[in-house]
């Protein structure tokens, strides 16, 4: 390999690093999400919930195009949606930034799109961590608690 395709691929290297570093989605992609209005009216499910585990479906490899991860939260506040104490949302890696990089333990703002029994969450949405929706909160709402029920 010459010299200049050696730099080249260092190059590239390096750009892919800082590209993939970005935690607002999974794949470090720059998005424009959907406004609150739009997020609002399009959502099946809007809630905030701690994660209480992460797990990857079977046959799914990390980060893999077609991997999906099934991420269950305990619901603290609901604005739309089941009143489930539990809620489970999935994530899929299709293409740049289709899927949400959840942490363990952390407190989110979610917009959740399907059906009540097959909830998902795309990397653009308006997801975020509960600490930095400020806005959307105060738009949303106090919200309403969950119900004392476990997910179906």
């Amino acid at each position: 390999m010459d010299a200049m395709k050696l730099r080249l691929l260092i190059l590239l290297t390096v750009l892919t690093g800082i590209h993939l570093s970005d935690s607002r989605c999974a794949f470090g992609c720059d998005c424009l999400g959907p406004s609150l209005k739009q997020a609002r009216h399009d959502a099946n499910s809007i809630f905030s919930g701690t994660v209480k585990s992460i797990e990857w479906l079977p046959g799914a490899s990390q980060r893999l195009v077609g991997s999906t991860e099934r991420v269950t939260f305990s619901v603290s506040r609901i604005w739309k949606g089941s009143k489930l104490v539990e809620r489970v949302v999935t994530t899929t890696f299709n293409t740049t930034c289709s899927m949400y990089d959840f942490s363990q333990n952390k407190e989110y703002l979610v917009y959740a799109n399907g059906t009540e029994k097959d909830l998902s969450v795309r990397g653009c949405s308006r997801t975020i961590l509960l600490k930095d929706a400020g806005e959307d909160l105060k738009a949303l709402g106090p919200g309403e608690p969950p119900a004392t029920l476990k997910r179906q």
